[in-house]
C-alpha cells in the first residue's frame, strides 16, 4: 500500500484546479490527506473499488478481505462494491486502535494534522507517548494525537 501520490496521480483524480487548491506547490500528496479532503471538502462518502484500490495502490481482493475483516465498510450493490471513505479514513489513521506504549495501553481517538496544540479534559499530553505512537504508526508529518489511557 503507498502512502502518497504525486501530483500528477491526484489531477486525475480532484482536475487540475481542485489538486492546485487544496494542494498547491506541493510534489506529492499524502493519500490520507487525499482522502481527508475527499471527504471533508469535497463530500465524497462512497468510492468504487476502482477508485479506491487505484488511490491505495491494492487490490480490489484486498479490499473487499478488509471489509469481510471489519476494518472498513463496504456497501453491495449486485456485483460491485463501494467503500465507505470515513471508514477508510479511520482504518489508515489508526483510529479507534489500542496501542501498547511502556507497558500501559492506550486508544488513539485521532490523529490530527495540524499546528496548533490540543488538550481536552482527559486526553494525555505526554510527549514520550506521543512520539511512540506516532512512530508505531509511522506517522512522519506533524500532527497532535489525542490519546486516552485505558483503564
Amino acid at each position: 500500500m503507498r502512502t502518497s501520490l504525486k501530483l500528477m496521480e491526484v489531477e486525475k483524480i480532484l482536475g487540475k484546479r481542485k489538486t492546485r487548491r487544496y494542494f498547491n506547490g506541493q510534489e506529492e500528496v499524502k493519500v490520507i490527506e487525499l482522502l481527508k479532503v475527499l471527504y471533508y471538502k469535497e463530500g465524497v462518502k462512497l468510492l468504487s473499488s476502482r477508485m479506491l484500490s487505484k488511490i491505495l495502490d491494492v487490490t480490489s481482493v484486498t479490499l473487499r478481505k478488509w471489509a469481510r475483516q471489519g476494518k472498513i465498510k463496504s456497501v453491495v450493490s449486485g456485483d460491485k462494491y463501494k467503500y465507505d471513505l470515513s471508514s477508510v479514513i479511520k482504518y489508515l489513521s489508526g483510529e479507534g486502535e489500542f496501542i501498547n506504549v511502556r507497558g500501559r495501553q492506550y486508544k488513539v481517538i485521532s490523529i490530527i494534522s495540524s499546528s496548533t496544540p490540543m488538550g481536552i479534559g482527559d486526553i494525555i499530553e505526554d510527549n514520550e507517548t506521543v512520539e511512540e505512537i506516532l512512530s508505531q504508526r509511522r506517522v512522519e508529518h506533524e500532527c497532535v494525537v489525542k490519546i486516552k489511557q485505558r483503564i
